[in-house]
């Protein structure tokens, strides 16, 4: 399915242009706008989807001094149009301090907007998010339309993007060496996919997705829940996907949309060479959409030497934009996460390299560098296998949130505690750090260590996966697994 990909993303239907805006400009940052046309999609007549022609907010942030060739391209969603398709530009709700990322860095920043354009016109229906990749995939599986799968639309956009990046990087003549993608969701999804297929990609850092064995990862995350399938997925669900987990039509649309397929049929070897770029991969321990133990379906099987993954404690699928998400801070803490490794790939600096080993009740694991601080951070569940932050979507749990709001800061359901860990360091070339689980009777455990480095006078933080123990898996749902 590597052609496929290839094919999409290389098809010109001369609509790749941008238009320049408006530019502000200070002492610490000169902010440019465009206009970014990137396709016009779908590429196939499809009586349900009109063909319209995709249209992204483009900012670049150009410090006073330039220091490095490389540029950290950033992916968020937003709006190009309300609720009845007329058009209206909304920025999204999460946002980073993009002119400290590129001033603090002495680089280009780059931030891409509204992946996808939405609302959408398909089904004589305005969709968004997942809404629209959920009826993609059910046309796909009706059809067989290689290139309607909602993830080729997007990587395409951020391909473009690069494109016109290099352009006007040009004509102040400065030469693009190669790009840092990052991006939270489907536009780390996206971003996953453009890494894989444009080797001007030098490393990625996806945020809050797990798109890398998917067919199994939804199946886990189907199977665990005593309730079904999460309500995060419930577009999905709408569609009719959860359903056919274990269908040839879906195993189908996963050559196309999951990254990590691409490395089946490589002839080449080309997705296995583009698979080795730094990684620097950030979930969240109580994730809407992934249960926090999917990384076991990819992460230590990935090529390259530079891999890492980082759990945020206490944490949902979303960084910001609401109530309980902008309780935790964890937008300050990526964008922190985000501009440090931005650093390290900049600098070519060298990090540590840790291997962990999860067991029944205890983790280990042994550090080439020694850490300032490792922290094991477990929560216990008596009840179910659910380790979410947030645990239900009704209007009343959010008034009742609400009304918390005025007394706490912590909103969440499920925290998960943190135990400071004794760093052993006799040995000159290997920190050992030992966690012994805590002791529980019924249910499950959900544990992981956070190691936190000084490197450079810059923050890195790294965590093992997520360990979870404890009863046989529930099963509540095996008909996924079959």
């Amino acid at each position: 399915m590597g052609s496929i990909l290839t094919n999409f993303i290389n098809y010109n239907d001369n609509s790749f242009k941008y238009e320049f805006e408006y530019q502000n400009k200070t002492e610490e940052i000169e902010l440019s706008r465009y206009r970014l046309h990137s396709q016009r999609w779908p590429l196939n007549p499809e009586s349900t989807i009109p063909t319209t022609e995709w249209v992204h907010k483009l900012d670049l942030y150009i410090p006073p001094s330039i220091e490095y060739k490389q540029v950290l391209l950033y992916i968020s969603a937003g709006y190009t149009a309300d609720k009845e398709g007329k058009e209206k530009f909304i920025s999204p709700g999460e946002n980073f301090n993009y002119t400290e990322i590129a001033s603090s860095n002495k680089a280009v920043v780059a931030h891409l907007q509204d992946i996808p354009n939405q609302y959408l016109l398909m089904n004589n229906s305005f969709k968004k998010e997942d809404e629209i990749l959920a009826y993609t995939y059910k046309l796909f599986m009706e059809n067989k339309d290689p290139y309607i799968p909602g993830h080729l639309p997007m990587a395409k956009a951020i391909i473009r993007a690069m494109d016109a990046i290099e352009e006007i990087m040009d004509q102040q003549d400065f030469a693009v060496d190669s790009f840092i993608l990052s991006g939270p969701s489907k536009r780390g999804w996206a971003a996953w996919l453009a890494a894989i297929e444009d080797d001007r990609v030098s490393g990625l850092i996806p945020i809050v997705i797990e798109p890398l064995n998917i067919q199994k990862s939804l199946a886990h995350i189907c199977e665990v829940y005593k309730d079904g399938p999460p309500l995060a997925l419930k577009d999905y669900m709408n569609e009719g996907i959860i359903d056919k987990l274990q269908s040839n039509d879906f195993l189908d649309l996963v050559k196309i949309e999951d990254p990590i397929s691409y490395l089946t049929n490589d002839p080449e070897g080309k997705y296995h060479e583009r698979f080795k770029i730094p990684k620097y991969i950030i979930n969240a321990s109580g994730d809407d959409f992934f249960a926090p133990d999917c990384s076991k379906y990819y992460f230590k099987d990935l090529y390259g030497e530079n891999n890492y993954i980082r759990y945020l404690p206490n944490s949902m699928h979303y960084l910001a934009g609401n109530l309980i998400a902008d309780s935790t801070d964890n937008m300050s803490k990526v964008n922190d996460a985000v501009s440090n490794y931005f650093y390290f790939l900049l600098n070519k600096t060298i990090l540590p390299k840790i291997n962990y080993d999860l067991q029944q009740d205890y983790i280990s694991i042994n550090s080439t560098y020694v850490p300032e601080s490792a922290i094991l951070w477990s929560l216990n569940n008596e009840e179910d296998r659910d380790f979410r932050f947030l645990s239900s979507y009704s209007k009343w749990h959010f008034i009742k949130k609400y009304i918390a709001s005025f007394f706490t800061s912590e909103l969440g359901d499920r925290y998960y505690q943190d135990e400071k860990l004794p760093i052993n360091c006799e040995n000159e070339e290997i920190c050992q750090i030992t966690a012994t689980l805590p002791h529980f009777q019924h249910g499950w455990q959900a544990s992981f260590v956070e190691l936190n480095y000084n490197i450079d006078n810059h923050e890195f933080i790294i965590t093992t996966e997520v360990n979870v123990v404890g009863e046989e898996v529930a099963n509540y749902n095996n008909e996924f697994l079959t």
